[in-house]
């Protein structure tokens, strides 16, 4: 389809990836803290689970994607900390929801939400288990920029911050994008997203102050 019929369509594309994330900051559940400090080869012998999924529609200015993310990590062996040694488990799921409008032929504004749902369990050798669970939702605005490199390769820019649920919250996404006849991408890029998170007072505290930051490699199917 060809002409002003097929400009009307909204074009979906679907992309599968996998995020090689490290994972840096500290967690905090009721009395204890830890520090956590994991690179994605570490992540590889703890990582319990895991699914990554991009959706997105396009049509003239308008656009939506949602982008779900499901990690579950266990630390393999337990580290040594004050007061002996010290286990950690890790469950997060991520669902991100945005809408942009175009400003230009290679620019563009968004607004969405994220939704975090996890859980943190702390094993320390001298206290009894601690666990929590949390969710909430954080509004963000961001800007994202596409450009066409040359006849085979595209580049695009996404980054935006918010809060709400969390004290803080910033996302950011570079991708280098190989296209094909059939439409679809190889995508190679760089994905980093952070967390400042603090509910609960005294032993029914939870903190999370985290980065996770890494290689994207995922490919596009154009539907």
């Amino acid at each position: 389809m060809s002409g002003p019929a097929a400009a009307q369509q909204w074009d979906w594309k679907i992309s599968p990836y996998l995020w090689a994330a490290g994972l840096d900051g500290s967690v905090a559940v009721g009395p204890i803290n830890a520090d956590v400090s994991v690179s994605f080869s570490d992540v590889v012998d703890i990582l319990r689970g895991g699914g990554l999924v991009r959706l997105e529609a396009a049509k003239d200015r308008h656009g939506f994607y949602g982008d779900l993310v499901y990690l579950r990590l266990k630390e393999k062996d337990a580290r040594d900390t004050l007061g002996g040694s010290l286990e950690l488990k890790f469950d997060a799921l991520i669902v991100e929801g945005a809408y942009y409008y175009r400003v230009g032929s290679q620019y563009a504004l968004e607004a969405g939400l994220r939704y975090w749902d996890f859980e943190t369990t702390l094993r320390p050798a001298l206290l009894p288990e601690v666990k929590r669970a949390n969710d909430f939702v954080d509004g963000f605005i961001g800007f994202r920029s596409e450009f066409e490199m040359n006849d085979k390769w595209d580049l695009l820019f996404r980054g935006n911050v918010g809060g709400g649920g969390s004290d803080f919250a910033a996302g950011l996404q570079i991708d280098f994008r190989r296209r094909f006849t059939s439409g679809n991408t190889l995508d190679i890029g760089y994905r980093a997203l952070d967390v400042d998170f603090e509910d609960g007072t005294g032993l029914l505290t939870t903190g999370l102050d985290l980065s996770m930051q890494g290689l994207a490699i995922g490919y596009t199917f154009d539907l």
